[in-house]
């Protein structure tokens, strides 16, 4: 669990959030995880909806500050879309469980071809 603590102790001071580290404990136990040394950490797992879609959801994606460009973005949403293809997914979510909304962000996923699927609302 040392890669997991070093990447939200980095992820929650840059952010200035708190996870739960249960929650992300027990996913990284699934397999289903990447570290790049030094630039950035993508964290998701599979799971099949109501309807019968297979989706493939992102729960963390990191990059540090100075690590932030598209090579590297792409680079860990590759590795996400990578873990859909071999869990037979339909689907890949990126952002739902977040409700990120920079349009930065939104425009590198845009460029990926990725669309806006969800609203969300705090309460």
């Amino acid at each position: 669990m040392e890669t997991v603590d070093k990447w939200i102790d980095i992820f929650e001071a840059d952010l200035k959030i708190k996870c739960d580290r249960e929650v992300v404990y027990n996913l990284y136990k699934t397999g289903q995880s990447l570290e790049l040394i030094d630039t950035g950490f993508a964290l998701c797992y599979c799971f099949t909806d109501i309807l019968g879609h297979k989706i493939c959801s992102e729960i963390m994606l990191y990059l540090k500050p100075e690590c932030r460009n598209i090579e590297n973005f792409k680079q860990l949403v590759e590795f996400v879309e990578a873990t859909a293809v071999k869990n037979g997914c339909d689907f890949v979510q990126m952002g739902s469980f977040t409700g990120y909304q920079d349009e930065k962000v939104l425009k590198m996923y845009q460029r990926l071809g990725y669309k806006t699927a969800s609203v969300r609302k705090e309460l």
